[in-house]
């Protein structure tokens, strides 16, 4: 068996794709949008695409209705 791991969507060969993907992401991910929520966030919304998240974001600042967090990645 062969285990590839990629970091993140963008890394992820797009011309050799396996027939099968397992993707984990549990740690980090579901403590803080608990934590969000637990502290009385409405929703947390996540997202893959950095373009679409910087877009939310200025949005966001411009109506003042939602906080902005983010995970690093290191590359």
């Amino acid at each position: 068996m062969k285990l590839f791991v990629y970091h993140t969507p963008e890394l992820t060969p797009a011309d050799d794709l396996p027939d099968c993907a397992v993707v984990i992401d549990v740690l980090r991910a579901t403590t803080t949008i608990a934590t969000a929520l637990n502290a009385g966030a409405e929703a947390v919304q996540a997202f893959s695409d950095l373009e679409q998240l910087m877009q939310k974001a200025k949005l966001g600042r411009q109506t003042n209705d939602f906080a902005l967090a983010k995970e690093a990645v290191q590359r």
